[in-house]
């Protein structure tokens, strides 16, 4: 059997409700995936980030938490 990491990726998100769809660029072998949930509209997201960027992306410590979740909360807005 020669199963894709695609099609793994796929299948193995399927079973707990999700669907990669036309979703291409990235693999749980490959990416960092973090899930942001709004309890107000009851919704879930799933994000990947590859782990060779969350590698190397510096991290600054010049923002608060609070500045960091009103920008992730502007653009989770523009996507809904």
């Amino acid at each position: 059997m020669n199963i894709t990491d695609k099609e793994l990726s796929s299948n193995t998100v399927s079973q707990y409700g999700w669907n990669l769809g036309e979703f291409n660029h990235s693999t749980p072998f490959t990416s960092h995936f973090i899930y942001i949930t709004d309890y107000h509209k009851d919704n879930t997201w799933m994000i990947s980030l590859s782990q060779e960027d969350f590698n190397t992306t510096k991290i600054s410590t010049s923002l608060s938490l609070d500045a960091c979740v009103s920008m992730l909360g502007k653009i989770l807005k523009k996507n809904v």
